[in-house]
């Protein structure tokens, strides 16, 4: 009985030393710096655009390039479609979900048509088809809606 209540007793203590490293809620403690690569947006919220650096040369390029609309040609041909390729990395919100959020280039792209359970790794590029569109070349039937997130 004893060595019932010594065993009771340890793992008692061990999970109440797991919930006060863990905030209780048993996952890992948050850090001051955002983890960009899966943040969760919650059901029925629109995703916000995180706070951007204004005093990056490239964002203030982009938004000298817009006009409340669209990106003028040049500087879409310059720095988008075929010929500038990307790797997928910096996701606010759930990756390919309606209304997450992703950099290309300085600038943030909010995904605006929703394709249930995609997701994609590798290469991507954002082509202008009466709108923006985010297109994985090994996917060739998918074109996910995009607008810029000012």
């Amino acid at each position: 009985m004893k060595l019932l209540a010594t065993i009771a007793l340890f793992f008692a203590l061990i999970t109440t030393g797991f919930a006060q490293h863990h905030n209780g809620r048993g996952s890992a403690p948050r850090s001051s710096t955002p983890h960009v690569t899966a943040q969760h947006t919650p059901p029925g919220h629109a995703a916000r655009t995180p706070r951007q650096d204004t005093n990056n040369k490239h964002y203030r390029e982009a938004r000298s390039h817009w006009n409340g609309a669209r990106f003028d040609h040049d500087y879409f041909y310059h720095h988008f479609g075929v010929r500038h390729p990307f790797p997928m990395l910096y996701w606010y919100g759930t990756p390919f979900a309606c209304n997450s959020i992703f950099y290309a280039d300085s600038v943030p792209f909010v995904v605006t048509s929703c394709i249930d359970g995609f997701y994609a790794t590798g290469t991507f590029y954002i082509l202008d088809d009466d709108g923006y569109i985010l297109v994985n070349p090994a996917y060739p039937d998918v074109a996910i809606g995009l607008r810029v997130a000012w």
